[in-house]
């Protein structure tokens, strides 16, 4: 039997996710940018090099957003802009050690307050967890 979520469970999840923006958004704050710009930064870290239409794609947005935010002065410490040996007309986009290092600062921060927050939660929560995030990746339109 298929048991449908209560008001409660559902009220407790809704809740859960505007923690998690809010911990996403103030450990960027922490390191002087958005929460878009970490988003940048994050799946920049990820593709290692990127054009800006490909860093476009991956997060959802104009290629015009991406420019934009790459443009903003928080950003130039954070990200290096090179011609593309392949196509002269294409720029690509890697993380400087600096925004390497900006990564890795907030992923810790979000993994120790995480880690703190996880004392003495029932090992079956991360399973859930596990469970909820996999159903909605299958299911959020892109």
């Amino acid at each position: 039997m298929v048991q449908k979520p209560t008001d409660d469970d559902l009220a407790l999840y809704l809740r859960a996710t505007r923690t998690f923006a809010l911990l996403a958004e103030r450990s960027a704050e922490a390191e002087g940018v958005t929460l878009a710009q970490m988003r940048l930064l994050f799946t920049l870290f990820d593709l290692g090099v990127a054009s800006c239409s490909a860093l476009a794609s991956r997060l959802h947005v104009s290629v015009s957003s991406v420019t934009r935010l790459i443009a903003r002065p928080a950003m130039t410490p954070l990200v290096s802009r090179r011609v593309s040996p392949v196509n002269a007309s294409a720029i690509e986009l890697t993380l400087t050690a600096e925004g390497v290092a900006t990564v890795r600062r907030v992923t810790e921060v979000r993994k120790k307050l995480l880690s703190a927050a996880l004392v003495d939660a029932s090992p079956a929560t991360a399973a859930g967890l596990r469970h909820i995030i996999d159903r909605l990746d299958e299911t959020i339109p892109t």
